[in-house]
């Protein structure tokens, strides 16, 4: 079949060269930041934040470019597309209502069912998108968000030498989610009876739970709405139940841990803590500073060789 294999052949040579010409031709890119922003929007989740369906990414690097885009144009599309997306994030089960930090992706459209892995990176870029967004808006609970998200890698993430583990595994006692759920009964169990009302009443949690019989805690409102009506005292009181849970949680089996450092993300954390330590009104502002300082040592240490080379992970040394 030498004819057909001929024709074949000069119909893709034919196609390559098209391709190579139009490949070629130079044209004004325009404005770039414009059309990724049209592109982002249309890809926008209108009713819960975020850019496509399920499994649902954070893709933190589409909203640092909507946060770039909003500072230069103050567009409201913009920031309401952004707001959303950041309110409906840090009220559903893909943001650790009890410890901070952010687990990997959510499988749903709500961001109320996580898969439970927690990477290092997601802390690092999400502080970061959390604290601009602060920065922008002055909006107090994008500034709790960064706080607890940065507390929660120096807590669970911190290396006693200086520079932060990579990730957590989604899985402890052989099941998925085990060590971040929680039943009515549980709770009941471990809070007193005005904070395991608190705790229900905040949290969405029923008998039947919404997942696998079990309850992933997620704020059923906005929390500013739930301090109007609770009074002067809820923020004090809300803490004193997140630490209850965060102790008996403790006693748990935890998820594996992956320690290896990996260089590119342990500098992004470094500079989200230096960042945040620069912007944010809290008592912890120095302990990131100096976590900070620790890792970036710590990889000036180990991974910069002699030769100039930088490796780009290292596990225990």
């Amino acid at each position: 079949r030498r004819t057909e294999i001929y024709r074949e052949a000069n119909k893709i040579a034919e196609a390559i060269s098209r391709h190579t010409n139009a490949k070629g031709k130079s044209e004004e890119l325009g404005d770039i930041l414009q059309v990724s922003k049209n592109a982002l929007l249309d890809l926008f989740d209108n009713s819960f934040g975020g850019f496509g369906s399920s499994p649902k990414f954070p893709n933190e690097s589409h909203l640092l470019l909507l946060l770039e885009s909003w500072k230069r144009s103050k567009d409201e599309d913009v920031r309401n597309a952004l707001t959303l997306t950041l309110d409906q994030m840090y009220q559903g089960g893909i943001y650790d209502q009890v410890a901070g930090g952010f687990h990997r992706y959510a499988v749903d459209n709500e961001w109320q069912i996580p898969h439970f892995e927690k990477m290092l990176y997601n802390q690092a870029q999400l502080g970061m998108v959390y604290l601009q967004a602060y920065q922008l808006t002055g909006n107090d609970f994008f500034a709790r968000v960064a706080q607890k998200t940065c507390n929660y890698v120096l807590r669970e993430m911190q290396t006693e030498q200086g520079g932060y583990y990579s990730a957590t595994d989604a899985d402890s006692e052989g099941e998925e989610g085990t060590f971040f759920t929680w039943s009515q009964s549980e709770l009941e169990k471990c809070l007193s009876p005005a904070q395991a009302e608190l705790a229900m009443s905040l949290f969405g949690v029923s008998p039947e739970g919404n997942f696998e019989g079990v309850n992933i805690l997620y704020l059923s409102r906005p929390l500013s709405v739930s301090a109007r009506e609770y009074g002067p005292d809820f923020y004090r009181d809300l803490d004193a139940v997140l630490m209850r849970l965060y102790q008996v949680r403790e006693q748990r089996e935890h998820p594996l841990r992956d320690d290896k450092m990996i260089v590119s993300w342990c500098a992004q954390m470094a500079k989200t803590l230096v960042w945040a330590s620069q912007t944010l009104p809290f008592a912890e502002a120095a302990s990131w500073l100096t976590s900070a300082e620790s890792a970036v040592q710590r990889m000036l240490e180990v991974n910069l060789q002699a030769s100039g080379e930088l490796k780009r992970i290292c596990l225990h040394g």
